[in-house]
């Protein structure tokens, strides 16, 4: 539990709601999105803007389930690294082991590892296609070779 009483279980924030926020830096601009309006219609701004955006969990996850996979089933070794680095950022930063750490273990770096050997590490991985597209891919379901 973090300090604001939210919960980090599965890598989820438990009070996200299924708002669509855009990041904008003018605030003049038209494509601004107001809270009260409709889902497909802040969906097509964003997609006509360039801008950086924070979608919804259960959207990503939609999208996620819905497709098939274009991408090799494997992990590389670059996302190996990311994957392992970044979450012992988030364990030294104070996020809860998701395994059970043996005793002796007292590094991040360690509890990670241990962690991406039992595949759970609470992270998706965002592979960018040629054509522009970007796809999620779990850890779970990816080979290690």
């Amino acid at each position: 539990m973090s300090q604001d009483g939210e919960s980090y279980q599965d890598g989820l924030i438990d009070d996200i709601d299924d708002e669509i926020i855009t990041i904008d830096d003018d605030p003049d601009s038209d494509d601004i999105v107001s809270e009260g309006e409709e889902e497909e219609s802040i969906i097509n701004k964003l997609k006509k803007s360039n801008k950086s955006n924070i979608v919804p969990v259960n959207k990503t996850y939609d999208i996620y389930y819905s497709g098939v996979k274009k991408t090799s089933p494997f992990l590389t070794k670059f996302e190996k690294a990311k994957l392992i680095g970044t979450r012992a950022e988030m364990i030294s930063a104070g996020s809860p082991a998701l395994v059970t750490v043996p005793e002796g273990v007292t590094s991040a770096y360690d509890i990670a590892i241990i962690e991406f050997d039992q595949k759970k590490i609470p992270l998706m991985i965002k592979r960018f296609l040629a054509n522009g597209e970007c796809e999620y891919v779990r850890l779970e379901d990816l080979t290690i070779l």
